[in-house]
């Protein structure tokens, strides 16, 4: 199930409409790359949240995920292309690193989108 929901972000977020490329390498090499950052970023989430308060969960911007799976890319490349089991804890040990980079520093000062989502729901219950 959990694979299904990646595979349609990955779906919804390729924009297969809109590719102006016939070619089927270019194709399949856009396909690959989303379904490769959907995972870095759900592996991204999947470790960090447990460690974060609700406050902080309510933070998170996809701007942000985006910006530490760039500062770890390499690591990775190395789990995914290389040996995998060498280069989890690595892997493991960067995404924790950068944890705090997910959330908006300024979450105390500026309500986010979703903390005002989840205020405006709460006040109708």
């Amino acid at each position: 199930m959990e694979d299904e929901l990646i595979f349609k972000a990955c779906k919804q977020s390729l924009n297969a409409e809109c590719l102006t490329s016939n070619n089927s390498i270019i194709i399949e090499n856009l396909l690959l790359s989303s379904i490769v950052a959907h995972l870095a970023s759900h592996t991204i989430l999947e470790l960090v949240i447990p460690q974060l308060t609700k406050v902080k969960r309510l933070a998170i911007s996809i701007q942000r995920i985006a910006k530490v799976t760039v500062l770890i890319s390499a690591y990775f490349f190395h789990f995914l292309v290389g040996d995998s089991d060498k280069y989890a804890q690595t892997l493991v040990d960067k995404i924790m690193l950068f944890a705090n980079d997910i959330f908006d520093p300024n979450f105390r000062h500026r309500e986010s989108s979703d903390a005002r989502v989840m205020r405006l729901i709460e006040g109708l219950s």
